[in-house]
């Protein structure tokens, strides 16, 4: 009697299913944190007109009110460059916000401060975000704010790996051309935008304070 033909393996087109499924999964997640950042941006910028600011502006402003503020620092950090910083500062002085002076002690550097203006914008921009916190992030679970933190924290520590092993296997020919790029964008700020703010010729006092 001839043998029975055996069934056929199930086990692959199985895994083939939940390989998709996951992926469908992936790429709705990706989907939602482009969704996030779009609406992180868009709210972050309202914010700032509405204090009559520019993002970048505020950005600046904000890393002054922490009292530790270093120009070169802050660029390096934010992939800017010098006299694009200087050029903030200088708008941020203009509105009345900023005073720049020269520091005790030693004529080289500055000492950047907010104005009583500067102080109340920056109240008003911390309680309208406090706002926000209030009516969307606690209207959720504590255990759904955990659980997105767990996840958050876990997906940036994967992509930062991901980004770090990345650049170690570009070598010196990545770090050639990032130093190149910034080289380049030390000429973003137009024509005739000394960064004074930065170093010597810097305005001093409290030029356009609101009294």
């Amino acid at each position: 009697m001839p043998a029975s033909p055996s069934p056929a393996p199930r086990a692959a087109p199985a895994r083939a299913d939940a390989t998709a499924g996951r992926l469908e999964l992936v790429h709705q997640g990706i989907e939602v944190l482009g969704r996030l950042a779009e609406l992180f941006r868009q709210r972050r910028q309202q914010l700032a007109e509405e204090a009559g600011l520019t993002d970048p502006q505020w950005e600046v402003l904000e890393e002054i009110s922490s009292e530790h503020f270093m120009p070169t620092m802050f660029a390096r950090r934010r992939d800017s460059s010098a006299a694009a910083v200087s050029k903030l500062i200088r708008q941020l002085v203009d509105k009345g916000l900023v005073t720049v002076r020269v520091a005790r002690g030693d004529a080289r550097h500055r000492e950047y401060a907010l104005t009583p203006r500067g102080r109340r914008t920056m109240e008003a921009l911390r309680a309208s975000r406090e706002q926000a916190i209030e009516k969307v992030w606690l209207a959720f679970e504590s255990a759904e704010l955990a659980g997105f933190a767990r996840f958050g924290n876990a997906l940036a520590d994967r992509l930062a790996e991901l980004a770090e092993s990345t650049t170690t296997s570009r070598g010196p020919a990545a770090a050639s051309a990032r130093k190149g790029r910034g080289r380049r964008k030390s000429t973003d700020a137009p024509a005739g935008d000394s960064p004074a703010p930065l170093g010597k010729g810097a305005p001093s006092g409290s030029a356009g304070a609101e009294k």
